[in-house]
């Protein structure tokens, strides 16, 4: 019998993870290896999502989203009164897409019901993305998820090591859809209004808001007027910290809370202890540090229960969700300062919050703290972290260095020639200290720039008031947030030079 031989190759340039030429056609003709021949053209058929990189494809279609979002936006029954402008559309579908939070227009008052479902959806679809939905598409048709599929599926819901990634975005679905159902059944029966529609309404959209870490209120407010409701602040933190902590968390959690996990004892993974310690660090820190500065300023008139649930509310929403039981323009700048801190650290991977995440964080610490007692290796927990992981956690912080840098010297040009009492419809925040009136705009438009990078949708109360150049500025800086400067860096540079020589070493001084 005759035997024939095909090639596999590897095609990098073109964005292909792999691509298989053959003598499909000489086989057909043979009538031999029919089998082959079918597994072959089921491999050449066109891809779910096209052939492009994973990266690049979250970049497009996050934008695709954005753009459907801005056409709906647009039209006149999604507006209340006047039509929005293209700007306002743009910048409203691209904070909702993002999970950012930061508004020009008022959500509750100035969008339609219809306005505020558009919103609602972008929310959604940005915080699990439009790819975990086709695959759940996918997987309920039947259809078998390809090499190139499951690779952006991976990047997308950060499961590694995974045998089935269509129940892990079936997991991924249903855990966020009971997430989000629990939580708008309580803040539903908790909503002041005498309809129940539109109690039930409000609470689907500041349940969906909270887990997806958007920060979006129907309230011009925000949830200042909720304060000292016990009940609605732990519903709400309780769903920026699960949703915060991360898909492969939860998952790891839910599986280890089993009964058959208990019996084998399964030890919890590097990854899910550094995102556990980090994040009830940054809490519990955070949460200190707000109470001892604001004690005696913004939370003087609150009982003491009320102060410590205010601020261990302040401490969590930057962490991305945006929400606010304080006026944010009113506290102190030490205060604002911290809070730049954890909005620039974030929440975890494969969650939908933002900012370089606490595993990169913790990584760089444990970096540090190894290198003043000598190590050369960097370890947690009886753990030794591979080198191209701190490679990676460098990256990702440096570039986020960069990325708020020139966000903020953009933004400094754009509106830093006007002080802020002579911007129209803006009042500075109430400080304590005689600060001179560009001071106070610097420290306002750092805190915009990080709360828009870190997708936290936070605000001192510039966003409504910057000019056109600098919303167009928060619009850059909210997408390349949400997706990632890793991941934007990757997509534009899809190519990945590697040099076959490397030149001689020679060391340079630093410190």
């Amino acid at each position: 019998m005759p035997t024939f031989s095909f090639s596999v190759r590897t095609s990098q340039s073109a964005g292909r993870p792999w691509e298989i030429t053959s003598a499909a056609g000489a086989l057909e003709n043979l009538g031999c290896g029919t089998r082959v021949f079918s597994e072959v053209t089921e491999v050449q058929r066109t891809y779910l999502w096209g052939n492009w990189s994973p990266s690049r494809l979250i970049v497009v279609t996050f934008a695709v989203v954005i753009a459907v979002g801005t056409c709906l936006l647009l039209l006149p029954w999604a507006s209340v009164g006047e039509p929005l402008s293209v700007l306002e559309a743009l910048f409203t579908a691209t904070s909702a897409t993002c999970v950012t939070g930061l508004v020009v227009v008022d959500t509750g008052t100035d969008l339609s019901t219809m306005g505020q479902l558009v919103v609602l959806a972008l929310i959604q679809i940005g915080g699990l993305g439009l790819m975990t939905f086709s695959t759940l598409a996918l997987v309920l048709l039947g259809k078998r998820l390809r090499l190139h599929d499951r690779m952006v599926v991976k990047m997308v819901v950060y499961r590694e090591g995974a045998s089935d990634l269509g129940a892990v975005v079936r997991a991924v679905i249903g855990m966020t859809l009971a997430f989000e159902a629990l939580g708008t059944v309580v803040l539903a029966c908790r909503w002041p209004t005498g309809s129940f529609s539109d109690a039930l309404f409000a609470g689907l959209f500041h349940s969906v808001s909270a887990f997806c870490n958007a920060g979006f209120s129907l309230l011009s407010n925000n949830l200042e007027s909720f304060r000292g409701d016990f009940v609605v602040n732990l519903t709400i933190m309780s769903l920026v910290v699960i949703g915060g902590l991360g898909f492969p968390v939860v998952l790891e959690l839910t599986d280890y809370a089993r009964p058959k996990a208990k019996r084998r004892r399964q030890m919890l993974s590097l990854h899910t202890k550094m995102v556990l310690t980090v994040t009830v660090l940054l809490i519990i820190v955070g949460s200190v540090a707000i109470y001892a500065l604001e004690s005696r300023h913004a939370l003087a008139n609150l009982s003491i229960p009320d102060r410590v649930t205010a601020a261990v509310f302040q401490a969590v929403t930057p962490r991305t969700a945006g929400f606010n039981t304080l006026p944010t323009g009113n506290l102190l700048s030490s205060t604002l300062f911290i809070m730049i801190m954890l909005m620039f650290i974030g929440g975890s991977p494969g969650s939908t919050a933002g900012g370089i995440k606490t595993t990169t964080f913790g990584m760089l610490v444990a970096y540090i703290y190894s290198r003043f007692r000598g190590g050369e290796s960097v370890g947690a927990f009886r753990r030794t972290v591979p080198v191209v992981d701190l490679r990676r956690a460098v990256t990702i912080a440096g570039t986020a260095l960069l990325v708020v840098f020139l966000g903020l010297l953009a933004l400094l040009l754009t509106e830093g020639a006007v002080p802020p009492e002579e911007i129209p419809g803006h009042s500075p925040p109430v400080v304590q200290s005689q600060q001179p009136p560009h001071a106070a705009l610097f420290l306002e438009l750092m805190f915009e720039t990080t709360s828009a990078l870190s997708t936290v949708g936070l605000s001192t109360g510039v966003t409504s008031s910057l000019s056109v150049a600098g919303r167009l500025v928060i619009i850059v800086l909210m997408f390349v947030g949400r997706i990632g400067p890793l991941t934007m860096a990757v997509a534009i540079g899809q190519r990945q030079a590697r040099a076959s020589y490397s030149y001689p070493e020679e060391h340079v001084l630093v410190g």
